[in-house]
């Protein structure tokens, strides 16, 4: 059987949910710049839209915009409207920073397992209040990552906007993995803080998960932090970069390797996607995704009798563990990914 390369999937496109009083309504609409932008709305303002702006201004270039009418009563039915596009791997809801809001975006990215939830403060919060936001939510995720505060003092945006064009310019220029924070994530046309924060405002929220906002040396300002909204017994998903490396692996394994359903259960096809599987793994281990000196340092990958019973085998499902070093050599993340064959290699 001939070796079946994988592509990478992308992991620049952003999604925008929110209200907007004008324009296409309760279907995601897709812009690819600035231009593009005010040709399908027009000269219009509101949060959806300065945050889409503002996501060009940083680097993204494909954005889908949903605009959402009463978005913020039924958060849940808005981000569902995005299930019928499968291409954007960022998602945000500029200006809505309730918990309810963070929790129905975390929850939805961890249900499709396919993108990651980029989550405001509310309007006008301080560290006292975003920390009470915090402790107070129901379910933390690690396909979310909360960032404070506000921008632009004299009228005040939303930071996921920047921050998700940040993301993409990163993912872009170095790869997904890069961690997307400090001087090379400096925020483009941010015009200044909301609030004013202390050494120990910025200690007290890094310890909760949140990712603080600052001007650095050269008086640019920039995101600080890259943590997600792990609960901490998910330490191994502490950061942004790790979860969304592993989005990125999963997604582009998964969809290269869609040919296992015509085939058998068994040790030729197991054989062949360790073969595509190592050969994917070697070339992001190559571009910088993983750390390690050698490829045995840096990722594994093992389909065979002992990642899957005979149940399992019997049911057509080919499993697949792969580990990835993201942080230091050797000390992998696992990923367990479940693929469907044609049926089992004991089949007449």
């Amino acid at each position: 059987m001939a070796l079946r390369l994988l592509q990478p999937v992308d992991t620049t496109t952003a999604a925008l949910v929110g209200e907007h009083p004008s324009g296409p309504l309760d279907s995601p609409v897709l812009v690819t710049s600035a231009r593009d932008l005010g040709r399908t709305f027009g000269s219009a303002r509101g949060r959806l839209l300065d945050a889409a702006r503002h996501f060009f201004a940083n680097g993204g270039a494909r954005l889908y915009l949903l605009p959402f009418t009463d978005f913020e009563q039924e958060p849940e039915a808005a981000f569902a409207r995005l299930d019928e596009i499968d291409d954007f791997s960022i998602v945000a809801s500029p200006g809505y920073g309730s918990g309810a809001v963070i929790e129905a975006g975390a929850g939805y990215c961890e249900r499709r397992a396919d993108c990651f939830f980029l989550a405001d403060s509310p309007a006008g919060a301080g560290p006292a209040e975003v920390s009470t936001l915090v402790e107070g939510l129901g379910v933390r995720s690690s396909y979310a990552a909360l960032y404070f505060p506000w921008l632009n003092p004299a009228s005040p945006v939303p930071a996921s906007g920047f921050v998700a064009g940040v993301l993409a310019r990163t993912a872009a220029s170095h790869g997904v993995w890069r961690t997307p924070a400090g001087p090379d994530a400096v925020l483009r046309g941010a015009e200044g803080l909301t609030y004013s924060l202390s050494d120990s405002d910025r200690a007290d929220l890094n310890s909760l998960g949140v990712n603080v906002l600052r001007t650095c040396r050269s008086a640019e300002l920039t995101v600080w932090g890259a943590q997600t909204l792990a609960p901490p017994a998910q330490a191994e998903w502490k950061y942004v970069p790790v979860r969304r490396t592993a989005i990125f692996l999963e997604q582009s394994i998964a969809r290269g390797t869609g040919w296992a359903v015509f085939e058998h259960n068994d040790e030729p096809l197991w054989s062949m996607l360790r073969r595509s599987i190592e050969a994917f793994l070697t070339t992001q281990w190559r571009l910088g995704a993983f750390r390690g000196a050698k490829p045995e340092e840096a990722y594994f990958v093992s389909c065979d009798r002992t990642t899957m019973t005979q149940t399992d085998i019997d049911a057509g499902n080919a499993i697949v563990l792969i580990g990835f070093a993201p942080l230091r050599p050797a000390e992998f993340v696992i990923l367990r990914i479940q693929l469907r064959t044609a049926s089992s290699g004991t089949d007449s």
